[in-house]
């Protein structure tokens, strides 16, 4: 896992690709998807966050995850893979799911991102404060982990 800002540089490519889409400010709607080559896509998320006992912890094996938070504010929580009790994996979305605790949060906010492996179970749409929902944009980049090494 590695935490930044949307203000930063990175020295990865790829990473800085992903950066420069997000603050170029032509960001795909809800659930809409943005080619951007070298098998990056990003895609649109719009929702409204939730208790903790309603989000379910995900991972994938082929691609990292790239969350940015657009505005709002939530927390994710984070766990190691290997903790808990793993779902089938579905190859045609690269996810699969794990019953587990987490082990940290991280409370992610507007220009917050978030780079995720596949050895970082998260816990996304996490309200900060219990019953207090928030209005999220965040855009999730997919990487091939290739590309982020």
């Amino acid at each position: 896992m590695l935490y930044m800002t949307a203000d930063q540089k990175s020295e990865n490519k790829y990473l800085q690709k992903c950066l420069d889409f997000l603050n170029g400010g032509n960001l795909p709607g809800n659930k809409e998807t943005v080619e951007l080559g070298d098998g990056i896509r990003c895609i649109g998320n719009y929702y409204d966050t939730l208790p903790a006992a309603q989000c379910k912890f995900e991972a994938h094996h082929k691609f990292c995850d790239i969350q940015c938070v657009v505005s709002g504010e939530e927390k994710m929580g984070i766990t190691p893979a290997g903790k808990g009790v793993a779902g089938e994996y579905n190859e045609a979305k690269d996810v699969y799911f794990v019953e587990t605790e987490a082990e940290e949060y991280v409370e992610l906010k507007a220009g917050s991102v978030l780079v995720l492996y596949p050895e970082d179970l998260h816990q996304v749409k996490v309200q900060l404060e219990e019953g207090k929902p928030v209005a999220i944009t965040k855009m999730v980049f997919k990487v091939p982990v290739e590309l982020l090494k």
